[in-house]
């Protein structure tokens, strides 16, 4: 079984009941490599996922960003843990807990 990488906290967000937050993690670029729920996520948590395509102007072969809208039914403490999955889906590459404390 591969070794799993460790989690780390990349985010910690405070929002309100149904404003979108979003969370911007670093693209695979054309590896195929994208940001997955480790689990499934509470059925209160609604995520939109969109890549964003590095500004031309900075130099060509940026990898991107992943960018991770959440939206939240109920106020709480959150945390969410999304592993960097390669395209197959057999091997995670980076873990990352992301928290929103949502009033």
């Amino acid at each position: 079984m591969p070794r799993q990488p460790p989690f780390e906290a990349l985010a910690e967000t405070t929002g309100h009941v149904g404003e979108p937050l979003t969370v911007e993690l670093k693209g695979g670029g054309g590896t195929g490599f994208v940001w997955q729920p480790q689990t499934p996520l509470p059925e209160t948590v609604k995520l939109d996922k969109e890549y964003v395509v590095p500004d031309p102007e900075h130099g060509m072969g940026g990898a991107g960003k992943e960018k991770l809208t959440f939206s939240f039914a109920q106020p709480g403490h959150y945390e969410l843990a999304f592993g960097f999955v390669s395209p197959s889906g057999d091997r995670i590459v980076e873990n990352a807990i992301l928290r929103f404390e949502i009033e």
